[in-house]
């Protein structure tokens, strides 16, 4: 038994570490600055959804194209960006760390707009 008691304290600590080491935290948190969530907006139907969104800035947002062609975004104030093409199932992501308001719409459908907030 004494020859077998360094082996048990070893695989025990061993399993205790392995243990520790694989927690996983449940809670997302909104910290400012690179390790946000992302936001979604849907293009689906030549509209937004959300139409339009509040965040904080540096937030990720992501554009996903759920419809049959092609769409190019563009914002109304081309300091964001002057203009993005997403294909039929594809996506495409912005990340800004500014305050102030984005207002964009889809080229193909003028009528289809939509804004993002972002705050301190």
């Amino acid at each position: 038994m004494k020859n077998q008691l360094p082996a048990l304290l070893f695989i025990s600590l061993f399993f205790y570490i392995v243990f520790i080491s694989c927690k996983k935290e449940n809670e997302i948190t909104d910290l400012p600055g690179g390790n946000l969530p992302a936001k979604y907006i849907d293009i689906k139907d030549s509209a937004f959804f959300p139409a339009s969104l509040i965040t904080v800035a540096g937030t990720t947002i992501v554009f996903i194209n759920n419809t049959a062609s092609s769409r190019k975004l563009i914002s109304h104030n081309s300091v964001f960006f002057d203009s993005a093409v997403i294909n039929p199932g594809k996506f495409y992501t912005l990340k800004k760390d500014i305050d102030g308001t984005l207002e964009f719409h889809c080229s193909e459908n003028p009528g289809s707009t939509g804004s993002i907030t972002f705050t301190p």
